[in-house]
């Protein structure tokens, strides 16, 4: 409303266009990669009903090996190719950032926390050395076996407690617990 009539300049890189379409299903659907469009949509509707753009096109390349192959750090010719192709397979942004950088501290000494920088390290170098990418939970158990002296059957015994602890960088999900072994 004011910017315009105070002859204000802004700029929309393709990228941010693309990166702005590849965020919304219906606009990949009405506008699939034409810049223009994308730009328009945001300008007239896109800010007022709240829209921003989330895709990570570096993070989308690096969630495949084909794509780090065909396109390497190209982040403009990875959303094109979200747009065009990526979206109708039904590929999806599985590479996270933050997680590359919290099992890669020596990245992170370098880059901080950029999302951008960890997906491109990841791109040109983690993934040719074998880098840690996904968060894993790590189970340990205090005892891996227990005892219980000689019972008549039906009476107790004391008590044991066995501690299960997640010493991993993501969350535990315990789906059941069961027993083995003489006399369940």
């Amino acid at each position: 409303q004011w910017g315009y009539k105070e002859k204000r300049q802004t700029t929309f890189s393709d990228l941010d266009a693309l990166s702005y379409i590849a965020s919304f299903g219906d606009l990949v659907r009405a506008f699939g990669a034409d810049v223009v469009a994308g730009i328009r949509h945001y300008v007239t509707w896109g800010y007022q009903e709240g829209r921003k753009a989330v895709f990570d096109a570096l993070a989308y390349i690096a969630s495949y090996g084909d794509l780090i192959a065909a396109f390497g750090a190209d982040a403009l010719a990875g959303a094109r190719h979200y747009i065009n192709w990526g979206f109708g397979e039904g590929r999806q942004v599985t590479f996270d950032p933050a997680a590359y950088l919290v099992l890669n501290p020596d990245v992170r000494s370098v880059f901080g926390g950029s999302s951008s920088a960890a997906a491109r390290h990841y791109i040109q170098f983690g993934r040719a050395e074998g880098r840690a990418t996904v968060l894993t939970p790590r189970v340990e158990v205090s005892a891996k076996q227990i005892a219980f002296d000689t019972r008549a059957s039906g009476t107790s015994s004391a008590p044991q407690t066995v501690v299960l602890s997640n010493t991993g960088l993501a969350a535990l999900s315990v789906a059941g617990i069961t027993l083995t072994g003489e006399n369940q």
